[in-house]
């Protein structure tokens, strides 16, 4: 996909809701991984 295809997407509320949503979930994947791999990190 490229940029242009992507900026379009951008612009449709559906899009925008499914991106927001992939990216709550990536960040709720990452944050559980950073404490598995850093135990002695989390205070």
């Amino acid at each position: 996909m490229g940029a242009v295809e992507f900026a379009r997407l951008q612009t449709i509320p559906a899009f925008q809701k499914s991106l927001a949503k992939v990216r709550e979930e990536l960040n709720d994947k990452n944050n559980l991984l950073s404490k598995e791999d850093h135990p002695k990190l989390n205070y």
